[in-house]
């Protein structure tokens, strides 16, 4: 597991700020979306990198609510925004009762709430996501106290030369690689939260077969070429 060096972060941007961008697997990002009533008010991402045939995974430790207190690893995850239509304010719905209480306002996007929270969680900048989240949808999560709720997920898939984009997050007291075995093995030491492991071999299987795929489709197009 190694500790992923960073530089200095910039503030986030805010729900209004919006590059036009869109993403390589969803329609662009807006300010409203259709949600369902209650609306899904947790979105998450899962950040892989791939070393030759291995993938890893960025988890974060979050700050401590108290002085000494540890916190476990989990994946990026956050809460979506809505619009105060009295003031224009963009209000986080932290609980489910919030989201369903306010399910007729603005919501942002699930890509604006995840590009957001991954930057402030995992020093990912939004540009990348913009360019490469892929859209997993929603999963229950099982919490270490017997909740269960959806989660919105994204994955995306970091290369080498974006390592030097990552900047320091300002929500996490570090973030570190782990691979799939190092992440079960510090969930089974409480050191990381299992109800996540399950979506992150989810989203290593899609991008194995990802790449099987890519690479049957070349060898087809080879094969095409020898053939002419």
């Amino acid at each position: 597991m190694g500790e992923v060096k960073t530089s200095r972060v910039t503030s986030p941007a805010s729900p209004e700020d919006d590059s036009g961008t869109g993403l390589q697997y969803h329609p662009p990002m807006t300010d409203e979306t259709s949600s369902p009533a209650p609306p899904i008010h947790k979105v998450g991402v899962v950040v892989l990198r791939r070393d030759a045939d291995e993938f890893r995974v960025l988890l974060m430790r979050p700050r401590a609510k108290r002085e000494g207190g540890a916190t476990p690893y989990v994946l990026p995850r956050g809460t979506r925004q809505y619009q105060d239509p009295e003031t224009g304010e963009w209000l986080d719905a932290r609980t489910a009762a919030e989201a369903a209480a306010h399910a007729d306002k603005k919501w942002e996007s699930f890509e604006r709430a995840a590009s957001r929270e991954v930057h402030e969680e995992a020093g990912v900048p939004p540009s990348l996501l913009q360019q490469r989240m892929k859209e997993m949808g929603e999963r229950d999560y099982h919490a270490p106290k017997g909740a269960v709720y959806p989660v919105y997920w994204f994955c995306l898939e970091l290369k080498c030369e974006d390592m030097a984009k990552l900047s320091v997050p300002v929500d996490a007291e570090e973030v570190k690689w782990f691979t799939l075995k190092e992440m079960e093995e510090a969930a089974a030491r409480e050191e990381a939260r299992p109800g996540y492991v399950s979506v992150v071999k989810e989203a290593m299987e899609n991008l194995k077969s990802e790449i099987r795929s890519q690479k049957s489709e070349i060898r087809g197009q080879g094969s095409g070429v020898r053939g002419r």
